[in-house]
């Protein structure tokens, strides 16, 4: 219907229309959750046997890793500072993975080793193994404190 003209100015009619408002719903779109795939925690253990110390290896071994993956190590002395690194080493299908590091005196024996996914998707730290035992190395001991168990 029309709206009826209420006056007119000339010949012009003037009209006055109602504004009835009408409710406007805008939608407020929902969170997305996103997840990052975090690699599962592997298990490292100092596998060294007396036949790996008389070839002067200490074996470190890892288990429930990701089969496929590449991994690195990094030896680390007892302040916490790198040694060395190795690797990469791949882990095998069942997710184990063995390496052996030749240690030429006490003084190469590592306090504690790191492992790292070699990978740009896994950088972070997968496993470590700390206060480790070779023969009769005091790894981690000052040389002051060897000196006073004489």
């Amino acid at each position: 219907m029309a709206p009826t003209p209420v006056s007119t100015i000339g010949d012009i009619p003037q009209q006055h229309a109602t504004v009835t408002p009408t409710e406007k719903t805008t939608s407020i779109p929902e969170p997305t959750v996103s997840t990052t795939v975090v690699p599962q925690q592997g298990t490292l253990s100092n596998c060294t046997t007396n036949s790996d110390r008389e070839k002067q290896h200490l074996h470190i071994c890892g288990s429930n890793f990701i089969a496929g993956d590449n991994i690195v190590f990094t030896l680390v002395d007892s302040k916490g500072r790198p040694m060395k690194g190795i690797g990469p080493v791949q882990v095998q299908s069942d997710g184990t993975f063995s390496q052996n590091i030749f240690i030429r005196s006490c003084k190469d024996v590592p306090f504690g080793i790191s492992v790292r996914g070699a990978s740009i998707k896994y950088r972070g730290v997968l496993a470590t193994v700390s206060n480790i035992q070779y023969g009769n190395c005091q790894v981690g001991v000052s040389i002051n404190q060897m000196r006073s168990n004489r």
